[in-house]
């Protein structure tokens, strides 16, 4: 290894604790390279079970349901992607990030690095020139792929003296692909079925370096699933060096889209009915009687095959025209033969009417989805539910949700930043900003929140109540009741609930200020009398010169 590849790694070992140089050549971790692979199929279970008894009585929707509590992070990535295709869903997720990460109109940005002093502003605006623009364009992608999945991965391009020279999302940086590795609780390193040398090549652990996650910053951990441990000792807290070795992460990060999964499956189920009683309702039967009476067997077979031959044709006609123009035919005849009436057809049309009336179940599964989503229905084009329903104190709360998830995204972005710019530092400069030593801050141009609104709010509250109690102080001080000490400590300790020790110094302040203020008054006051002995001099010798002359 080179001076300068010792530099780099001596630089990104501060940047990585959990990392060990010696990882990639060990083969005693239990690695796993395979992509994350889920059920596939559909929400239910692929076994096909036959419903006993009654639908209420049944179990088959108990014992077919599945649980996301109960799957792994490789098997729920499917269903996510799935939900993810649901219009009100991903209309939904659009939202959170225009919320989120919205542009200036002015500067065309969503992100910009802040200058923390400055004497950092010349290093801030060199990042913003070479990082900038990558932010700016891809921050919406990068969040939309991290909110549906819960986390993403980018594969940062780098040049030593130039950084970051490139950055790739793309469908091998999905988070099926990748998994994360931990020793002790930080990031050890990657696998990927994708990093590899050659063909032949053995998948090692590769550097924490190599990628940079995109995670929305929540975990949901699965108790039914425990880390692998190949040690052959049952895991203890109190050995501190029992995980020296990397194991693979449960934190994943979490979707948007987890709380709305067992919602998503009633609605869908509910809109499966709405459109077969649609469908149903488009279809007519039509019930064909022939009569047999009086008929030998042979003329009734005969009358029954004439009729049914004409029908046979019908249908292949109506086949043929299927073909032709798409349209398909949704008249069905059926012949029965009946023992009353002579040589005669009698036609009986069946139509049933579509049961939709009545659709609040799919209404309050659809008004769950949006809750567990944080966005209110009326948002996502039922603007009829607004009338009556939906006034200030509605729309607050559902901003409210809005803004916590608002601050998810951002929140998991600015992590995302700080990695990617520390890389871009060790791979230009040698060295890293960690902490508080980062020379720059991340700023968001966003809507106002129903947070800072609440935060204004409470600012302007506080303000009121500084008013009151300034004019309490300057009403008591000025009046008679100044001369009273108990009075006042009463009034300032119970009613206004001030601490006795802040009591205690306002009073020696405003006696020290009012006795400077006597001190200047009777400077003033002697002054004026100082003015008005000399003038009345000068008067007297005026006037007595006059005297003297004559």
């Amino acid at each position: 290894m080179s001076e300068q590849e010792k530099g780099l790694a001596s630089q990104f070992k501060k940047l990585f604790v959990g990392y060990d140089q010696g990882d990639s050549e060990r083969h005693d971790i239990p690695l796993d390279v395979s992509p994350h692979s889920g059920m596939g199929g559909s929400a239910f279970n692929s076994q096909n079970k036959e419903d006993e008894g009654t639908s209420i009585g049944s179990s088959f929707i108990v014992d077919n349901r599945v649980s996301l509590n109960k799957l792994t992070h490789a098997e729920r990535l499917d269903y996510y992607q799935e939900m993810a295709e649901e219009p009100i869903f991903d209309s939904a997720i659009d939202m959170h990030l225009s919320h989120a990460l919205s542009v200036d109109s002015r500067t065309e940005k969503a992100i910009n690095l802040v200058a923390t002093d400055k004497s950092n502003e010349g290093i801030v605006a060199e990042l913003n020139a070479e990082l900038g623009a990558i932010f700016n364009e891809q921050a919406a992608s990068w969040m939309k792929v991290a909110s549906i999945f819960g986390a993403h991965y980018l594969r940062p391009y780098c040049e030593r003296g130039k950084g970051i020279v490139n950055i790739e999302s793309s469908y091998y940086t999905l988070a099926k692909f990748v998994r994360e590795y931990e020793r002790r609780g930080q990031l050890a390193g990657f696998t990927n079925e994708n990093f590899r040398e050659n063909e032949v090549t053995q998948v090692k652990l590769a550097k924490p370096w190599v990628l940079a996650p995109v995670k929305i910053p929540l975990w949901r951990p699965n108790m039914h699933k425990e880390p692998v441990n190949l040690t052959g000792k049952a895991y203890s807290l109190f050995d501190e060096h029992h995980f020296n070795f990397p194991v693979e992460t449960q934190n994943y990060g979490t979707s948007l889209l987890h709380g709305a999964f067992e919602p998503w499956l009633d609605m869908r189920d509910g809109l499966r009915s709405l459109r077969a009683s649609r469908h149903n309702a488009s279809i007519i039967h039509r019930l064909l009687t022939v009569g047999m009476e009086g008929l030998t067997p042979m003329a009734a077979a005969q009358q029954l095959q004439l009729v049914g031959k004409q029908l046979k044709g019908d249908i292949k006609k109506a086949e043929r025209n299927k073909q032709k123009s798409g349209v398909i035919s949704t008249i069905y005849n059926t012949l029965i033969p009946a023992s009353g009436g002579k040589n005669g057809i009698t036609t009986d049309t069946q139509q049933s009417s579509p049961d939709i009336q009545h659709i609040e179940d799919i209404m309050f599964h659809l008004k769950r989805g949006c809750s567990s989503l944080g966005i209110d229905a009326s948002l996502l084009g039922w603007g009829d539910l607004m009338s009556g329903g939906l006034g200030d104190g509605g729309f607050f709360r559902s901003s409210i949700q809005a803004a916590t998830r608002a601050n998810l995204v951002r929140q998991g972005m600015v992590n995302c930043i700080h990695r990617l710019v520390d890389i871009h530092l060790v791979y230009k400069y040698g060295k890293a900003f960690v902490g508080k030593d980062r020379p720059y801050k991340v700023s968001f141009h966003s809507l106002n929140t129903a947070i800072e609104q609440e935060q204004a709010d409470a600012m302007l509250r506080r303000s009121d109540y500084a008013t009151s109690i300034a004019g309490v102080m300057d009403l008591i001080e000025g009046g008679a009741m100044s001369k009273s000490e108990t009075f006042k400590k009463m009034v300032y300790t119970d009613a206004l609930q001030l601490d006795e020790e802040v009591t205690a110094k306002i009073f020696a302040e405003l006696k020290s200020g009012a006795a400077q203020d006597n001190a200047m008054f009777e400077s003033a006051v002697r002054l004026e009398e100082l003015a008005q002995s000399a003038a009345k001099k000068e008067i007297n010798k005026l006037m007595l010169g006059d005297e003297l002359e004559d």
